[in-house]
C-alpha cells in the first residue's frame, strides 16, 4: 500500500502467483501546488512477477475543462520523476513491460452541447465522441 492525499493504491496478488512475485517497489509523485503538492500527483507500485515487470499508477491530474495542458504537464511531470530504486537500477513507469494508468485523469469532453453528447450515446457514435475527447485530441 501507498499513499499521497487523497489517493491509495493496494495492489493484490493470486496467492498462486504470490511466489513469483519480485522487486516490488511503491514511489510517490507530487505535482501539486508548486510542482511538488500533494494535492495533485500519483501513487506508482511496480513489480516483477516471472520475467514480466508491471507498473501500477493512480494519479489525480489537474482539474478544470480548460485546462488540458495542466493535465498533460501533470503527466509528463509524473512519468519523468517517479523513479523506483529496484535491485539492479533505477527504472522509470516507461521501462516496465505493462503499465496500468487509472485515477481521476480530469480529461473531458470539448463539446459544450450536453444534448449532442447524450444523442451521440443514444445512438452509439463513438467515432463523433473520440473527436471532442481531449485524451484524443
Amino acid at each position: 500500500s501507498i499513499h499521497l492525499v487523497g489517493l491509495l493504491m493496494h495492489v493484490y496478488v493470486k496467492k498462486s502467483l504470490s511466489t513469483y512475485v519480485r522487486t516490488v517497489e511503491a514511489e510517490v509523485c507530487g505535482v501539486g501546488i508548486l510542482g511538488v503538492g500533494g494535492n495533485k500527483g500519483a501513487v506508482s507500485v511496480r513489480m516483477n512477477i516471472y520475467d514480466t515487470s508491471l507498473c501500477f499508477i493512480n494519479s489525480h491530474l489537474a482539474a478544470h475543462k480548460k485546462n488540458v495542458q495542466g493535465r498533460n504537464s501533470d503527466f509528463h511531470n509524473i512519468c519523468k520523476r517517479t523513479r523506483f530504486k529496484t535491485l539492479r537500477q533505477e527504472e522509470q513507469i516507461g521501462d516496465h513491460n505493462y503499465t496500468f494508468w487509472i485515477g481521476d485523469l480530469n480529461y473531458r469532453l470539448t463539446s459544450t452541447d450536453l444534448t449532442e453528447v447524450y444523442r451521440e450515446i443514444e445512438e452509439k457514435n463513438i467515432g463523433a465522441l473520440l473527436r471532442v475527447d481531449q485524451l484524443m485530441i
